[in-house]
C-alpha cells in the first residue's frame, strides 16, 4: 500500500510538470496517479469536512448539465469544467494530502527555477521564440513572461514558490533570504500587482499570527477585497489592465442580472492569439477577470454566494492551527485571487488550492471530533 501511495504521489508531481509544458496529452497520467491515491473512505470523510464546497460542487454540476441540455455548449469550455470537477472529486479521496502538497512544492520549485532563468534571459536581451514583450499604457517596463510566455503564470509560480519557501526553516537564513530575493525579483519582472497584494496579506498573517484570531483575519480579508476594488476603480484611467478589469467586472455584473438564479451554464473565457483586446471583444469571449463572477455567470448568484461561503468557512478554520503551515498562506493567496482574477484552467494552481482547502478543513474536523 505504501509503495502504491508513493508511486501515485510521484506520478502526480510528474504529471503536473508535463501538463504545464506539454499540454493535455498527459491527462491520462494525472488521472492514473489520482486513481492510485483515491480512497472511498477518505473521500467520504473529506466531503463531511467541506459541506458547503461539496454542496456547491454537486449543485453547480447539476445546473451546468441542465443548462447544457437546454442550450448548445461549446466543447472548449467543457474541457476546463471536466478538469475542475475531476480534480475536485479525486483530490478529496487522497489520504495523505500533506505528502501530496510536499511533492507539489518541489514541482513548484523546479518550474520557478526555469521561469526565473527565462526572465533573466529576457532582461539580458535574449529573444525567446514564445515571448512578445510590449509595454502597456501606464506601465514603465514590459511584463516579462517567463517560461510559459505568460506574465500572470510567471507571477503565480513566483507567489507559490514564496509561500512554500517561507516555511523552509531547515535552510540557512542567508540562503533562504537569497532565494526569497530572487523570487521577489521574478514577481517584480512579471509585473502583476495582485500577487504582491496576496503576498503582503500572507506576511501579515504570519507576522501578527492572524490565523489564531478569526475576527481579525476575516475583517482583513474583507478589507483587502474592498481595497482592491477601490484601487482598480481609482487607477483605471492610468492603467490599461485595470481599465479592462473594471469594465469587464461591470459587464459581467450586467450579464448576471439577465439570469441571476441559475446562470448560463458552462462558460469559460475563449481568448486566442487573434482576439482583439477591447472590452467588447473580451466580454464576448466570456472574459470576466474574476473567477467568483464567472461562477455567478455560469451557475447563478445563490451558488456563487455558496462558493464564497465555503471560502470563508475555510478561513474561519485557520484558528485550529497553533503554528503557521504553508497551506494557510497558499489558500489565502489563491482564494483571494479568485475575486479579482484567478482561474480554474491551470491544473497546478487549482490543485494547490483544493489540496490546501481540504487539508485545513480536515484538520479542523479532526480537532473538533477526535
Amino acid at each position: 500500500m505504501k509503495t502504491r501511495e508513493e508511486l501515485g504521489i510521484t506520478l502526480f508531481a510528474i504529471a503536473l510538470v508535463l501538463l504545464q509544458f506539454a499540454g493535455y496529452a498527459f491527462v491520462p497520467l494525472l488521472a492514473g496517479a489520482l486513481l492510485l491515491l483515491f480512497s472511498q473512505h477518505t473521500f467520504a470523510t473529506c466531503v463531511k469536512s467541506v459541506p458547503l464546497f461539496a454542496g456547491f460542487t454537486a449543485a453547480s454540476l447539476i445546473v451546468g448539465l441542465f443548462m447544457m441540455m437546454a442550450r448548445p455548449t461549446e466543447t472548449a469550455p467543457l474541457a476546463r469544467w471536466i478538469q475542475f470537477y475531476f480534480l475536485t472529486v479525486m483530490l478529496m479521496g487522497v489520504k495523505d494530502k500533506s505528502r501530496l502538497l510536499t511533492a507539489v512544492k518541489y514541482t513548484v520549485y523546479a518550474i520557478f527555477a526555469a521561469d526565473l532563468m527565462a526572465n533573466i534571459l529576457q532582461v539580458a536581451g535574449v529573444k525567446l521564440p514564445w515571448v512578445y514583450l510590449t509595454i502597456r499604457p501606464g506601465e514603465l517596463i514590459p511584463r516579462f513572461q517567463g517560461i510559459k510566455g505568460n506574465s500572470l503564470y510567471s507571477g503565480s509560480i513566483s507567489f507559490l514558490a514564496l509561500c512554500f519557501l517561507i516555511n523552509e526553516m531547515g535552510l540557512r537564513k542567508r540562503l533562504r533570504y537569497s532565494i526569497a530575493f530572487l523570487m521577489v525579483v521574478n514577481l517584480l519582472l512579471a509585473g502583476s500587482l495582485r500577487y504582491f497584494i496576496s503576498l503582503a496579506l500572507v506576511l501579515v498573517l504570519i507576522t501578527f499570527h492572524l490565523y489564531r484570531h478569526r475576527s481579525y483575519l476575516l475583517s482583513g480579508i474583507c478589507a483587502t477585497i474592498g481595497m482592491v476594488v477601490v484601487l482598480t476603480r481609482w487607477t483605471m484611467m492610468s492603467s490599461e489592465s485595470n481599465y479592462f478589469r473594471y469594465k469587464l467586472w461591470g459587464h459581467t455584473i450586467d450579464r448576471l442580472n439577465d439570469s441571476p438564479l441559475v446562470g448560463n451554464g458552462f462558460l469559460f473565457q475563449q481568448v486566442t492569439d487573434h482576439t482583439r483586446f477591447s472590452v467588447r471583444t473580451l466580454a464576448t469571449a466570456d472574459v470576466t477577470e474574476s473567477t467568483i463572477l464567472l461562477f455567478g455567470l455560469c451557475f447563478g448568484l445563490p451558488l456563487m454566494f455558496l462558493f464564497i461561503a465555503s471560502l470563508f468557512r475555510t478561513f474561519s478554520h485557520y484558528s485550529s492551527y497553533k503554528h503557521y503551515a504553508p497551506e494557510l498562506g497558499l489558500f489565502l493567496g489563491l482564494a483571494l485571487d479568485l475575486f479579482w482574477g484567478g482561474s480554474i484552467d491551470n491544473v497546478l494552481s487549482l490543485s494547490v488550492l483544493l489540496i490546501c482547502m481540504y487539508l485545513i478543513n480536515q484538520k479542523h474536523q479532526t480537532l473538533s471530533h477526535p
